[in-house]
């Protein structure tokens, strides 16, 4: 749910917004693990390391991180792949979520 929220909010084209951004996905999260990672998420800028939110399988260890990984590059596909790339460990995984929100931003789907 929360991926299919960034995509669509990512859609809406720009400006990008990060605060209301982040407050919609917040409203989305019913879990915990969910609500703690986008806040923090929230608070990363552009040159922040995403390790902490995690890059394995596990969905609350990879959505979100994918989310940042657009959030902190939202005008620069290679630049948001590079993000979900260099953390390691679920590197495709990651880099695939981050990249769909991207394309979606770009083609205004």
């Amino acid at each position: 749910v929360l991926l299919a929220a960034a995509t669509a909010l990512a859609a809406q084209g720009p400006p990008f917004d990060r605060k209301a951004f982040f407050g919609a996905l917040a409203r989305h999260c019913v879990s915990e693990e969910f609500a703690w990672q986008v806040k923090a998420a929230s608070r990363l800028r552009r040159h922040d390391g995403l390790g902490f939110l995690g890059s394995s399988l596990p969905a609350h260890r990879s959505v979100t991180t994918a989310i940042a990984c657009f959030a902190t590059s939202p005008e620069s596909y290679e630049g948001a792949i590079e993000k979900a790339v260099a953390l390691g460990d679920d590197t495709d995984t990651v880099a695939a979520m981050a990249g769909g929100r991207e394309v979606a931003r770009v083609l205004e789907l």
